[in-house]
């Protein structure tokens, strides 16, 4: 058996002022490779924080989520599941704590999945899976349940099929709710150059959100042009965490669609070029608030990657945004110097007409941020990261220094 990963210790000190904060973060990422006669293999990923200044009070600036925990140290567990392949029909088999990330809401339990193998040009493929919820703020699973199926189909050329069923029983954080999400994907490649993608869902019988998107790239072109249309078709409101995990943060979200074009385009090894818009609309105009606001927004970047003193990497940013009958416009910019191999610094400033961290609950508009990073790889199995960051907004003024060690293993 081969055993890799990798731990990481980071801290982050959060200053305004009255007001500060010092976190410790430590994730264990481990996976352990079967021997060549083994079909087993097993993978865990942990993180513990330790609040080195303690806890929050409620009306402090830098109260989240984890302030809500009982003491100053607290760990999560969020994969910890045994894997065996190519056991006859199927194709995985896992145990354990498990991640699902191709499911159409995150599956995120303690149980077990199983995929079915497939053959033929027009494979069918397909799993089960099925356990425990796992939640980071609730304790208790009792009387929670979760199960849910998925197939995949290549239906026809270039194309692919998946259909997805998810069924949670939620009666610790939304007491009383059992949830049914039904999610429909296609993604179809025409010849080596475009791909498209469409995501359809429905929410206990009612139609939930819808998503399209196209890229185009051409062959050794150096152009990525990327159109994407997000649609939210109901007001949400209070479900299982797992498909509505910000209820408690922002009540309803009312429907709303946002569509976004990204055009890049690469000339030679020196220069990058970049830009698009984002257009978002909230369906009524009643139901604009916080979180949920109409704005458009221009943006354009260039990048010079060679032909600079000092060995000097340089990039220009412009953003023009408009909300609340507001025109804004923001310029950005960075300067990054390699230092051989192993190292590089990075000083910049950015513009945000809103900053949102919602495990706080706070958006913070009209932000100057500046910025200052320096990264190191120390040898093949670890590295060194070390930001601060300042923020200039209508809030006030809030530093934020952040220090990594990386050891590969």
């Amino acid at each position: 058996p081969r055993l890799s990963g990798s731990i990481s210790t980071r801290y982050r000190g959060r200053t305004t002022t009255g007001s500060d904060d010092h976190d410790l973060y430590v994730t264990v990422l481990t996976d352990l490779a079967p021997a060549a006669d083994g079909n087993w293999s097993y993978h865990l990923l942990g993180t513990s924080l330790v609040s080195l200044g303690g806890q929050q009070d409620s009306s402090d600036v830098f109260f989240s989520l984890t302030d809500t925990l009982d003491g100053d140290i607290n760990a999560r567990l969020y994969h910890a599941y045994a894997e065996a392949h190519a056991i006859g029909p199927l194709q995985t088999l896992r145990v354990g704590r498990l991640m699902d990330y191709e499911t159409p809401a995150p599956a995120w339990f303690d149980g077990a999945s199983i995929a079915l193998s497939g053959s033929g040009p027009r494979a069918v493929t397909g799993g089960v899976y099925g356990g425990l919820p796992v939640r980071s703020y609730g304790d208790s699973t009792h009387g929670d349940a979760m199960l849910g199926a998925w197939g995949k189909l290549h239906a026809w050329r270039g194309a692919r099929l998946r259909v997805d069923y998810m069924h949670v029983e939620d009666e610790v954080l939304a007491p009383g709710e059992s949830d049914d999400l039904l999610a429909l994907g296609l993604w179809q490649t025409l010849g080596q150059e475009v791909a498209l993608e469409g995501h359809y869902s429905h929410l206990d019988g009612d139609p939930r959100d819808l998503r399209l998107a196209g890229t185009l790239l051409p062959v050794d072109s150096g152009l990525l042009v990327r159109l994407s249309y997000f649609r939210l078709l109901e007001t949400q409101t209070q479900h299982a965490a797992e498909f509505d995990p910000l209820f408690e943060t922002l009540q309803e979200l009312h429907p709303y669609s946002e569509a976004r074009l990204l055009i890049s385009q690469a000339i030679g090894e020196a220069w990058f070029l970049e830009g698009g818009v984002d257009l978002r609309r909230v369906h009524g105009e009643q139901d604009i608030g916080q979180f949920n606001r109409d704005f458009d927004r221009l943006f354009a970047s260039v990048s010079l990657l060679e032909g600079l003193p000092l060995g000097l990497e340089a990039q220009a940013s412009v953003n023009t945004y408009e909300a609340d009958e507001d025109e804004v416009t923001g310029y950005g910019a960075d300067l990054t110097r390699p230092f051989g191999r192993a190292g590089r610094a990075s000083l910049g400033t950015y513009y945000s007409l809103y900053k949102y961290d919602l495990t706080q609950s706070t958006e913070r508009d009209h932000v100057r941020s500046w910025y200052i990073r320096w990264r190191r790889r120390l040898d093949k199995r670890r590295r060194l990261d070390l930001s601060y960051e300042h923020e200039d907004s209508t809030q006030g003024r809030f530093h934020t220094l952040r220090v990594g060690y990386l050891w590969s293993f």
